[in-house]
């Protein structure tokens, strides 16, 4: 199964658009729902496009875990630098790592 993801309003355009040209399965949660969609509708679109959500909030992993949902899986990133040049690039430095790196 491949990694799909989808990126909440945390995460810019921009980034989303670099993650595409680098051939990740990215969409962002405004091609889907209004910018003012609630967490819970956001689960609810990740859970059925079957995307993992890319944010930068920390509130998904909450919601999720009380819910007892089994799905979808977050990617939360906590850094010093929001940019989206900075975040871009410690994504693509990431998701390239080797499989057998990030299951180590």
């Amino acid at each position: 199964m491949s990694l799909k993801l989808l990126a909440d309003l945390h995460i810019s355009p921009k980034t989303v658009v670099a993650l595409r040209l680098s051939g990740y399965a990215i969409e962002r949660v405004t091609d889907y729902l209004p910018a003012i969609a609630t967490d819970c509708q956001i689960i609810a679109l990740a859970e059925r496009l079957q995307a993992s959500i890319l944010t930068q909030d920390l509130d998904f992993s909450a919601l999720i875990a009380r819910s007892g949902m089994s799905a979808p899986s977050v990617v939360s990133l906590r850094v010093r630098d929001a940019s989206p040049r900075y975040v871009t690039a410690l994504l693509l430095r990431g998701l390239l790592l080797p499989e057998w790196v990030i299951l180590a």
